[in-house]
């Protein structure tokens, strides 16, 4: 993107002699402060990016912590009800078809709750998604504290090295 063109300003209109508007070009200092405005706008616009799809990224492995965790503890309570209504079985004090039938509908629905759990809700997206928001918090932290420098030079040089950085992490992560 040439720069030049991004960050121009239009000409200002000035005030001359018996109230006539008449086109100027904008002094020098008002150029510098134009593109200075409008490249801490852009680094704001970055961060705010940053930060949401941060936050996005953040809600996804949330929910997929959550649903290992409902998932296992539900595997987890039909493999105990499994197991002692077969314990139940074996010691003879009831020979019951319907215990039978009970201990293998919860082994089954635990060995169904488990499969799919690991099927729907995969550690490995989980943990990319955390390692997706982790970029982008060390990304928007490092746009922050260009702007808390504010030195313009520096914004200049390092705004392109920001967005190619935000570019590599939404090729990464966002999979078109």
């Amino acid at each position: 993107m040439n720069q030049n063109n991004f960050f121009s300003s239009p000409p200002l209109l000035s005030l001359m002699e018996g109230n006539v508007l008449k086109k100027s070009s904008a002094p020098p200092l008002c150029k510098m402060l134009s593109k200075k405005k409008s490249m801490k706008m852009e680094l704001i616009r970055v961060m705010d990016n940053c930060t949401y799809k941060r936050k996005m990224f953040l809600k996804k492995a949330n929910k997929i912590k959550n649903g290992l965790l409902y998932l296992n503890i539900s595997t987890a309570i039909l493999s105990l009800l499994s197991a002692g209504t077969i314990t139940v079985i074996l010691t003879n004090i009831t020979s019951a078809f319907g215990l039978q039938i009970f201990a293998a509908i919860c082994s089954f629905s635990a060995g169904i709750i488990g499969i799919f759990s690991n099927i729907i809700f995969k550690k490995e997206d989980g943990i990319d998604y955390l390692v997706a928001a982790s970029k982008y918090l060390v990304l928007r932290e490092k746009v922050n504290a260009l702007l808390i420098r504010d030195n313009e030079k520096q914004m200049n040089k390092e705004l392109d090295s920001l967005h190619k950085e935000y570019c590599d992490i939404e090729k990464q992560f966002f999979k078109c």
